[in-house]
């Protein structure tokens, strides 16, 4: 993922993704050669992403969260 937005709010560097510093091509090309060259890792991250990632955004998740975030509004 690029370093913008929300994605560094979700993907973290050596635990479920990777990270790169911008949009180039350069820096997108070598963090997929590295993962390809390193597939132990590449299957690391993905058994972590889908653990990490997924259940957060469940629609039953969010929506939970956004009914919790409503009740908090309409209670003020």
């Amino acid at each position: 993922g690029s370093n913008a937005g929300g994605i560094p709010f979700i993907v973290e560097t050596g635990r479920n993704g990777v990270i790169v510093p911008d949009l180039n091509a350069s820096p997108i090309a070598d963090a997929v050669e590295g993962l390809y060259r390193n597939s132990e890792v590449l299957g690391c991250l993905t058994e972590n992403a889908y653990a990490s990632v997924y259940p957060r955004f469940l629609w039953e998740t969010v929506g939970r969260g956004i009914r919790s975030a409503v009740e908090e509004t309409l209670a003020r």
